[in-house]
Parts: C-alpha cells; sequence; structure tokens
C-alpha cells in the first residue's frame, strides 16, 4: 500500500508528491513575491452595458477570493503527519472529476532514462516523474528496456517507444499545438502599432464581438471578402504589385455590440474583414481567413470524441487551429456561470487578445493571474503576466510592458522548467532598450 501511493503521488507530479517530502517545491507566493503593478482586478460587470475609458462589456463576475485557500506572502510549508492521509486525498481524488491538462506529464520511468528535447532546441535534459511535456517537445529513450509512460491532456496514459526519438504529438494526439501563447516577435509587433495574428474560421463564426462605446447603442457592420488582383500592364516590361481589392457581402445595423453571424458562409481559403462602423467612423476591424477544408476535417476529427463537458479540450482543438471566436463561444458560457478555472480564463484572454479585444483580454489575464494567485499557480501566473504585457504593448505603454514582463520573469524563475520562456523575455527587455 505504501509503494502504490508513493507512486501515484510521483503520477501526480509537482504539486503533490512533495508533500510527501514536507516541502514544497512550487508555490505561488511563496517562490515568486510579486513584482511591478499588481493585475488588474477584474470588477463585475453589468450585462449590455458599457465599460467606461474604451474598455469592452461582458457579462462576467470577477473571482471572488476566497478565505479559505489564501497563500500568504511568507514562506510556509505544508505538512501532512503520515501518507495515511494522503491516500486519503488520493481516494477521494478518484471519486471526483478533475479538469483536464494544458499539458502531457512524464508519470513513470521504469529500468532506464529519459531525456526530453525542448521544442527549439538542440540539446536536452533529464526526464524525471512528473515532468511537463508541450507541444513540440519529443522524448528520447536510448535503453530499448526502458518503460516510460506520460499522461495526456485527456487524461489517457500513452506508453512512449523506446529506442527512438518520439515527438509529443505522435504519443499524444489530443495535445494543442496552440495553447503556449508565444509568438517570438508579437509582443514587440504589437508595440510597434501592428496586428501580428491570423484568425481563422470555420464555415460561419459563431459570434462576433467589438469594444462598446458610452452614448453609441447603434453600430453598422460589413462584412468583406479580400482578394489580390494583378493589374494589367502597360507592357510586357511594366510590372505592379497586387491590389488588395474588398467587396460587400454582407451588412446589418445592430443594437449593441455583439451580434450572432447568420451571412453567407465561408468559402475554405478565402480571406475576410469583418468592420464595425460608428457613425461615419470606423470604430472597429479585423481580417480573418476561412480554415481550409483539410483543418476542417482534422477539428471535425478532433472534437468528434469530446463532449459537452470537455469544454477545455474543445477549447485546446480550436485554439490549435486559430479559431479564437470557437473558444469564446465554448469558454465565454462557463465564465459567466461563474465556474471557470485560471487556465480558462486564460485561454479566453488569449481568444480575446488575438481578435483585436485587448480590454477583455485584460480583465481575463487579471482574473487567472488571481485565481492561480489562490491555487499556486506558478505557470499560469507567469503565463498571464505574459498576457497582460501584451495587452500594455497594444496600448502602446512602454513603461508598463516592461513592468508586466518583469514580473513574468521572476515567476519563471521560480519554475524547475521555463520551457525557452526566460530567453524569450530577454529578447522583448533588449527590444524594448532598443537592442
Amino acid at each position: 500500500m505504501r509503494k502504490e501511493v508513493i507512486d501515484r503521488l510521483k503520477s501526480l507530479g509537482d504539486t503533490w508528491f512533495p508533500l510527501a517530502r514536507g516541502t514544497v517545491r512550487e508555490g505561488s507566493s511563496i517562490l515568486a513575491p510579486l513584482v511591478g503593478t499588481p493585475p488588474p482586478a477584474a470588477p463585475p460587470l453589468l450585462k449590455g452595458r458599457s465599460v467606461a475609458a474604451g474598455g469592452e462589456a461582458e457579462g462576467v463576475q470577477a473571482p471572488k477570493p476566497s478565505p479559505y485557500n489564501k497563500i500568504p506572502n511568507q514562506p510556509t510549508l505544508l505538512h501532512y503527519r503520515n501518507l495515511g492521509i494522503l491516500a486519503f486525498l488520493l481516494i477521494l481524488q478518484g471519486f471526483f472529476p478533475t479538469a483536464a491538462l494544458a499539458s502531457a506529464r512524464i508519470v513513470s520511468i521504469q529500468r532506464g532514462t529519459v531525456q526530453v528535447q525542448r521544442r527549439g532546441s538542440s540539446g536536452y535534459v533529464q526526464g524525471r516523474v512528473g515532468t511537463q511535456l508541450n507541444p513540440g517537445d519529443a522524448l528520447i529513450i536510448p535503453n530499448r528496456k526502458t518503460r516510460v509512460r506520460v499522461q495526456c491532456p485527456s487524461g489517457a496514459r500513452r506508453r512512449a517507444t523506446a529506442g527512438r526519438r518520439s515527438g509529443m504529438r505522435v504519443i499524444c494526439p489530443d495535445l494543442a499545438r496552440s495553447t503556449d501563447p508565444r509568438n517570438d516577435n508579437d509582443l514587440l509587433q504589437l508595440l510597434a502599432g501592428q496586428f501580428p495574428y491570423k484568425p481563422q474560421v470555420l464555415d460561419t463564426v459563431p459570434g462576433f464581438y467589438w469594444p462598446g462605446l458610452v452614448g453609441v447603442d447603434e453600430y453598422q457592420v460589413q462584412l468583406l471578402q479580400q482578394e489580390y488582383v494583378q493589374p494589367e500592364s502597360e507592357d510586357a516590361f511594366t510590372f505592379a504589385p497586387p491590389e488588395l481589392v474588398e467587396t460587400v457581402v454582407w451588412e446589418s445595423t445592430v443594437l449593441g455590440n455583439n451580434l450572432v453571424y447568420d451571412g453567407p458562409e465561408f468559402e475554405p481559403g478565402e480571406r475576410y474583414r469583418f468592420q464595425v462602423m460608428a457613425g461615419t467612423e470606423l470604430h472597429y476591424s479585423v481580417a480573418f481567413q476561412a480554415l481550409a477544408v483539410e483543418k476542417q476535417e482534422e477539428v471535425s476529427v478532433a472534437t468528434a470524441s469530446l463532449t459537452d463537458g470537455d469544454v477545455l479540450l474543445m477549447a485546446y482543438v480550436h485554439l490549435e487551429q486559430g479559431l479564437f471566436w470557437e473558444v469564446i463561444a465554448t469558454l465565454r458560457p462557463v465564465v459567466e456561470a461563474g465556474g471557470a478555472s485560471a487556465e480558462m480564463h486564460r485561454l479566453l484572454a488569449e481568444s480575446y487578445l488575438r481578435v483585436g479585444l485587448p480590454g477583455l483580454a485584460e480583465t481575463h489575464y487579471g482574473a487567472a493571474v488571481a485565481l492561480a494567485d489562490e491555487s499556486g499557480g506558478v505557470r499560469t501566473r507567469a503565463e498571464g503576466w505574459v498576457g497582460l504585457a501584451k495587452v500594455a504593448a497594444m496600448q502602446q505603454d512602454e513603461a508598463l510592458v516592461r513592468q508586466r514582463l518583469v514580473a513574468a520573469q521572476v515567476l519563471y524563475r521560480a519554475l524547475e522548467m521555463d520551457e525557452g520562456w526566460l530567453e524569450t523575455i530577454e529578447v522583448w527587455l533588449a527590444g524594448l532598450d532598443g537592442g
């Protein structure tokens, strides 16, 4: 029984196994004090009401702090009297559903060692029970007698093939490739006034959203199809670059700052732009592309086995293909019902950011950081601060970008595996300095 409990603890990774040794390796306020400004508060918002100063309106309730799970800023140790209590907790865990993992983890290693090659790295690090595995990573198991099992985001446990290099997408087909919000240049591009993201859609889109304006109730919306046309040359020696031609294919007048799209279906591979006019002024615009047929089939296969309760996995599948409006449609009802986790808030924030809604993105990044602070999720806090830095970059606030990047940097330094984020943040900070 004692060995089974310890093995089960190890399989749960860095959250539970250290408790058996009486130490906490990864905590929230324990390892990383707050740096810079606190995350923006996520105040209760009223449905259908606009938010002053350019914020977006949404019926989201801010996470309520709980006096029972507040982690102090001073270092503490969590002690359990014996493994019997831990065994009891593990039994309880078996009775209650747990949230799906955002990544995979090594849960057992027998008779040998395993090496992990991180995405974009030519080197290797030794894998241990509890090591987190992300999209693009690979496992190398030199000895054919070694047995390594990985727990995938769906909760399924799969064995990695010994004696070869196995990519994580082979071991865990359900591991989303785009849950990592990193883009090597996006923060600096946002700061320069560029929009580097390319949203995708299926044959239709669940709904469009845009920032509400105080005193404006009615908006004129249009959907334009984009096409690059090669102008005719006057002679064989003259070359003119292609010209972008936009054609209005659907328009409507809308009360409020969102709509359920009921226009014509999108043609796979074609490009479109959605724009909102407030009076005669262009208020909001976002370009996107209809997902190619083969990609739509991938999404259909990936979601076929998921149920209505698999909202987080559904969000990962859609985020993987750049279907940010689909992610919003999946997670927004959960958030409005008050049952969202920190990871759900983070994915929702990522999606709002990538369709050009920084106000809503900031609200949900702030909620993700606050919830992760309560639960001890250092990685989610760090990811939230990176997202908040991108929001500040979109708002052209360089000083706030720097503060928030430093906050994320401190948190990533507290983690055993930073997955290249420290290097990325250093590049961004150097870019702020003109390096």
